[in-house]
């Protein structure tokens, strides 16, 4: 199932079961090291690894892209992965989840992931790979080139600090009680009371992690999967109305310019 998206705004196209296929792009101030099989924007030349099996007369961008896919919800916390997707440059198939028609209920999509949530990554080996912090450290530790995580042991231990703190403080305790208040209480006259503190924790996390950005253009200073993270709660705030401390209002204005988040806005129809 596919969202709005303005016309030529994305390296892809739609293939014969509404499946969007990305060929991705690299930023060239992100890539040290080129990958040794990406596509670059829409008509430059596609060069597979030289690992990769290729069967004459088949295209050697389909062979890639049958099996590394992408399960997504437009502005759902999967969007941080779909950044990070965008950011590696390599080819994936993305495939929208309409959470509120209850699409991740449904058999085509429990067959994957019986947890009934996205993200969800089925990996280049056909493994499916779910939950935030795992997908985005895998696919930092697998694309080493493209310096998602830094080689520093602190600093790898911040960065995922970071995500676990964005994960599972902000998000799942304090926007899953805006979003969903009735999976807090029994009693729908408590709410308001539960929203309210849900706003509460978010506004004391973002307050914290204001505090961890000072003096840093960046989460943990060098670029990482962890501003991924901070990305997507920063891009809920935004959404809700909810003002963010200077830090990390000025984190996210750094992250929508990035051409891979531009990317992603426009491919999840959020632009």
């Amino acid at each position: 199932m596919g969202t709005p998206r303005k016309a030529g705004a994305d390296a892809g196209r739609d293939t014969p079961n509404g499946r969007r296929v990305h060929t991705g792009t690299v930023d060239a101030r992100r890539a040290r090291h080129p990958s040794p099989a990406r596509t670059g924007q829409a008509g430059d030349t596609f060069h597979p690894a030289p690992d990769q099996p290729h069967t004459s007369g088949e295209d050697p961008r389909e062979i890639l892209l049958r099996s590394r896919k992408f399960y997504y919800a437009p502005g759902a916390c999967s969007i941080g992965i779909h950044v990070v997707l965008e950011e590696l440059g390599k080819p994936y198939e993305g495939v929208a989840v309409n959470l509120r028609e209850g699409a991740q209920f449904q058999p085509t999509f429990t067959a994957v992931n019986p947890k009934s949530k996205v993200p969800v990554l089925v990996r280049d080996d056909g493994q499916v790979q779910t939950e935030y912090p795992a997908i985005a450290y895998w696919l930092a530790r697998t694309n080493p080139y493209s310096n998602l995580l830094p080689d520093n042991l602190d600093l790898q231990a911040r960065v995922l600090e970071l995500i676990d703190y964005c994960v599972a403080t902000i998000h799942m305790q304090g926007f899953s009680r805006l979003f969903r208040a009735s999976n807090f209480t029994p009693n729908p006259a408590d709410e308001d009371a539960v929203k309210a503190r849900g706003k509460e924790i978010v506004q004391k996390g973002f307050a914290t992690l204001d505090k961890a950005l000072q003096g840093k253009e960046y989460a943990v200073g060098p670029y990482s999967i962890a501003d991924s993270a901070l990305f997507y709660v920063e891009f809920w705030a935004s959404r809700l109305g909810i003002t963010l401390p200077p830090a990390c209002a000025a984190h996210l204005e750094r992250m929508k310019a990035r051409p891979a988040v531009q990317r992603v806005l426009q491919q999840e129809g959020l632009a």
